[in-house]
Order: structure tokens, then C-alpha cells, then sequence
């Protein structure tokens, strides 16, 4: 696959400067918003984007939210009293079957939503992306959270990482956001756009898109593609990495035959037990000889990979979920300077990391050794 660069592209490696010109971009927008992400809290950082959104939309610009079910949850308890009397278009992406609309007098509506939410209950919107007039995309792993600020977060925010974008397949990002927007079954009738939705075919490779089984196997293939055939490096950060026998194949194969194979993973994690879990597959490369570091500085949650001079990053992480279950939406580099950034700032988590032996790997975590059998078994789910 081919496509035309970017216009531009901007990394932001701090929070604070990537949702102080997500607020900017916000409030100079004309025509529309939309904007998708799977953490949606209502804090401090929450209130004020929502507050911009507002104010966007009383001055005449189409706003439209989408949050998901399980990642916002907590909206909930309080969403239809807070939300009723705002400018704004939002919805639920797979709400929990318990958290059904209000109007449910009809019982066959009632238990329609309930069987949906069942069915869907493993299916989240884990993507982070906002789009500004078709014009402008800003996407990458913050949710939108206090957690990732060091204004006014916790001491130690979180460690992630973003873009800003401008160029024609901005349009892909907005049509990814309308196939996940036309998913409820109060637009079933609309099956002609549905359809149209469907049958659309990706025109470029810099917007990495799993939101068709197609796309799921393309894009994976592509990744597989490109581990085999690596020559310089394979430097890759991700907090949840729950890799398949095959990609952990590649990257011995790749550390065999001189490849500069590194990883950098969390020792922190917003999920406790994810540190042992990743150390499943990392202590099968660490004696290898490919290099295991892991991240002491804060919570890592940044998803970064790079294979020799191809780079991309966004919200997929390499395991079961964002491979069979989730949509993702990952960013292709185009321009060098860039590609170049990025690698600078693995290296400067590489330098916030300790290095890990296979021998270090086993005897951190001996107690728990013994769960590996059953880590396989729900491999599936996470």
C-alpha cells in the first residue's frame, strides 16, 4: 500500500502540551469535532475539555463525543442528569448490558440492549482520537485523564505518547470514527450507510485501522512482515505485551541474526498484575539475548514500534486484546524528522530503564511462575 505523506506531523511526548493544543485546536474550530477516546474522566481535565466542547458547539460547530462502555463507566451513576442539558452529541460505544438507556418502558427494547451488551461486553473502543474541521487529527495513547498531566496529576504521570496530524487521510481517521458512531441498534435501519461503511477500502498505509476482521489480518500481517524481514533495529514500547508464539518467534530470529533487538516495558503499572504477565514472554526472549528493559520512572503506558526506519505509534497494544477484540487506531510516521524524534525518545526511556537478565526476570517473579499455565489459558482475553 501506498499514500501521500503527511502535511505535518507533531510528537508529543508531555501531556500538558498535547492537550494544551487539543484545547486550542478546539476552540478555533468552525465546522466540527468529534472525538473518540476509551477513558473519558470527569476531572479536572475532563471538565475542561468538556466545557470546550460546549462552548464549540453553542457557537455552531457539530460536536460529537463517544466514550465507551467499560473505559467510562463511572459516567453513569450521574451521565443523563450531567449531560441532558448540554450542546452535544454523545454516545455510549458497547454500553454494559446493566447500564441500559432510560426509556426502556418497552421490555423487548430492554432486552434487546441486554443481549447486545452481552455480546459486545468484549468488544471496546480503545482508541484516542480527535478530529478537528476533517482537517486536523490529533491521535495516540492519552485518555483523557488527569493521570498523564504534571500541572495538575499526580507526582508522577503517566509516560505516554501522541501526535498531531494534518493531510488527506485525515479523512480515514473521520470515517473510522463513523463506522464506530453508526454502531447502535436505534441506526439499524441506516444499512445503506452501514454498507458504504463496510465495503470502504483503506487508500493508505500511514492510518492503521482494525475495525474489520480484513483490516485486523492486514495490518497484523504487515507487522509480521516487517519483523521477519528487519535488519538494523527492533525497538519497541508497549505496557501490555502479551505477544503470540509467532511475533515472539521473530524477534529471536531477529536477535539471531544481529538485529538490535530491544524492549522497553513497564515495572509500574495501572494494572498490577501486568508486570508478571509481561514478564511471560520476556523472560523466553531475555535468554535469547534480546534486551528486556523495564521502565522505572512512572507508569508506562506509551505504544511504540520501530523496525529500521518505519515507525508508528497510537493505542494498540501487542496482545490478544488489541489484536482480536478492541478497535485501535495506530499512526504511521512520514517524515524523517520524526522518525528520528521518535527513536530519540526511546532512548531516553531506555535511559529511565533498568536492564533486565533472564536470570533477574525468573527470580523476580519465582512465586508466581506456577500461574503461567493458566496465564495461557486466558490468554484470549488479554
Amino acid at each position: 500500500m501506498t499514500s501521500m505523506p503527511w502535511e505535518s506531523e507533531k510528537l508529543y511526548h508531555d501531556a500538558d502540551l498535547y492537550f494544551y493544543d487539543l484545547l486550542a485546536a478546539i476552540k478555533d474550530a468552525k465546522e466540527s469535532i468529534t472525538l473518540e477516546s476509551f477513558i473519558f474522566a470527569r476531572d479536572l481535565l475532563g471538565m475542561k475539555i468538556c466545557q470546550a466542547l460546549c462552548e464549540a458547539a453553542q457557537r455552531g460547530v457539530q460536536v460529537r463525543l463517544l466514550i465507551d462502555g467499560v473505559g467510562s463507566s463511572h459516567w453513569f451513576s450521574s451521565f443523563y442528569a450531567f449531560v441532558k442539558d448540554l450542546p452535544l452529541e454523545v454516545r455510549f460505544y458497547h454500553p454494559l448490558p446493566w447500564h441500559p438507556k432510560p426509556l426502556s418502558s418497552c421490555l423487548i427494547k430492554y432486552m434487546t440492549h441486554y443481549l447486545l451488551g452481552l455480546e459486545w461486553i468484549n468488544k471496546r473502543n480503545h482508541r484516542k482520537a480527535c478530529v478537528i474541521d476533517s482537517k486536523y487529527a490529533f491521535v495516540g495513547s492519552f485518555n483523557i485523564t488527569t493521570d498523564h498531566l504534571r500541572s495538575i496529576g499526580p507526582k508522577a504521570p503517566w509516560r505516554d505518547s501522541g501526535i498531531k496530524l494534518r493531510g488527506q487521510q485525515v479523512k480515514d481517521i473521520s470515517l473510522a470514527f463513523e463506522r464506530a458512531w453508526l454502531k447502535f441498534p436505534s441506526l439499524a435501519k441506516k444499512r445503506s450507510v452501514v454498507k458504504r461503511l463496510h465495503n470502504f477500502q483503506r487508500r493508505t498505509s500511514l492510518v492503521r485501522l482494525n475495525d474489520t476482521p480484513q483490516m485486523r489480518k492486514l495490518y497484523h500481517k504487515d507487522l509480521i512482515l516487517r519483523l521477519k524481514y528487519a535488519t538494523t533495529r527492533i525497538w519497541i514500547t508497549n505496557p501490555y505485551f502479551v505477544p503470540d508464539a509467532r511475533m515472539i518467534e521473530l524477534l529471536q530470529e531477529a536477535q539471531a541474526r544481529g538485529v538490535d533487538v530491544r524492549l522497553i516495558l513497564p515495572e509500574l503499572s495501572d494494572m498490577s498484575l501486568f508486570p508478571w504477565i509481561n514478564s511471560w514472554a520476556a523472560r523466553k526472549l531475555a535468554k535469547s539475548g534480546v534486551k528486556i528493559y523495564y521502565y522505572k520512572e512512572r507508569i508506562l503506558h506509551a505504544k511504540i514500534v520501530i523496525i529500521d526506519e518505519w515507525s508508528m505509534l497510537g493505542s494498540s497494544n501487542l496482545n490478544s486484546r488489541s489484536l482480536l477484540h478492541d478497535l485501535e487506531m495506530d499512526i504511521v510516521l512520514s517524515s524523517s524528522k520524526t522518525r528520528e524524534e521518535l527513536k530519540n525518545q526511546f532512548l531516553l526511556d531506555q535511559q529511565s530503564s533498568e536492564l533486565q537478565i533472564y536470570e533477574a526476570i525468573i527470580k523476580r517473579y519465582w512465586s508466581k511462575n506456577l500461574f503461567f499455565p493458566f496465564l495461557r489459558l486466558i490468554r484470549y482475553w488479554i
